[in-house]
């Protein structure tokens, strides 16, 4: 799973609203995540009017594959479809049985984070 840093600073603000319990799995979860470059820019137009989300998504069309949100209320348009071709979809429905193997830490702390290990950079060749 890839992050960046203007991600793991979103979850640090958000981690208040959540019970103790998601700081512990965050910690852990943080350790496993690859840390890539912010991207603030495109070299194509885009309409997003999301403002303070254009690095989450800016980001995640530059090295992911998908973009995962729970955000609604900001990627709410995008959600079901795609940006450039990356799909803006909603994670997995959250169990309610441990033993699926899909945690709601790992559900809600994926929120605005790519989930999927990246891939060539898409804006090379472009």
């Amino acid at each position: 799973m890839i992050t960046t840093a203007y991600v793991v600073e979103e979850v640090l603000r958000n981690l208040p609203d959540f019970p103790p319990l998601v700081s512990g799995k965050w910690i852990r979860l943080r350790s496993e995540l690859l840390l890539m470059e912010d991207v603030i820019t495109l070299d194509r137009p885009a309409v997003f009017f999301a403002r303070k989300d254009r690095p989450i998504l800016f980001s995640a069309f530059a090295w992911a594959d998908i973009l995962l949100t729970l955000d609604s209320a900001d990627f709410g348009d995008l959600l079901g479809t795609s940006f450039y071709g990356m799909p803006v979809l909603r994670p997995p429905p959250i169990p309610t049985s441990p033993k699926s193997g899909w945690s709601f830490t790992r559900a809600v702390l994926n929120a605005r984070a790519p989930h999927v290990p990246p891939s060539a950079h898409r804006n090379q060749g472009c």
